[in-house]
């Protein structure tokens, strides 16, 4: 667990002595993932985002543990009951720079918006980008590249926080 977690684990005991969630403080585990699924889908849910967070490091970037919620929804069993997307965390200390770490980033993304259960826009996969005021023409322009090099007919991407929509 990082300090953060542990943290906030021991600010939560102290202050809300006594009161426990029902799923335990930390269980990122199949298990948990699956029923996390099964309660979204049974009372409405269509899909989840995760947060997607970037590392020019392709190997800190596999290893990112920020990433598992992610990865247990991918490898749950009824995954299939649900439908998810990517919501870029783009801010500091994960901030996507420059139009060629846009493209490398969106090379990442191709195998999951790939996936069966991605959400589509129009026959594209969507993707959000928190804070995408660092986008330009040229890097939205090399992530629709990536995207029809993959064989998709394009990204669907929607922006929340400043940017400028005429970029794309």
């Amino acid at each position: 667990t990082s300090w953060h977690a542990a943290m906030i684990g021991e600010y939560m005991l102290e202050e809300f002595a006594g009161r426990e969630p029902v799923w335990g403080w930390r269980d990122d585990t199949p298990e948990i993932m699956e029923r996390q699924i099964d309660l979204a889908a049974d009372h409405g849910i269509a899909f989840f985002a995760f947060c997607w967070y970037w590392r020019p490091d392709p190997e800190k970037l596999d290893k990112q543990p920020l990433h598992t919620g992610l990865n247990l929804f991918l490898k749950a069993k009824n995954n299939h009951r649900l439908k998810f997307c990517l919501l870029v965390a783009n801010h500091q200390g994960h901030l996507i720079q420059g139009a060629g770490e846009w493209a490398k980033a969106a090379e990442r993304w191709m195998p999951l918006f790939k996936h069966p259960q991605h959400v589509t826009v129009g026959g594209k996969p969507l993707v959000v980008i928190f804070n995408p005021g660092n986008a330009d023409q040229d890097s939205l322009t090399r992530v629709q590249a990536a995207a029809r090099k993959a064989g998709l007919p394009g990204v669907a991407i929607a922006g929340c926080g400043g940017g400028e929509p005429k970029l794309g």
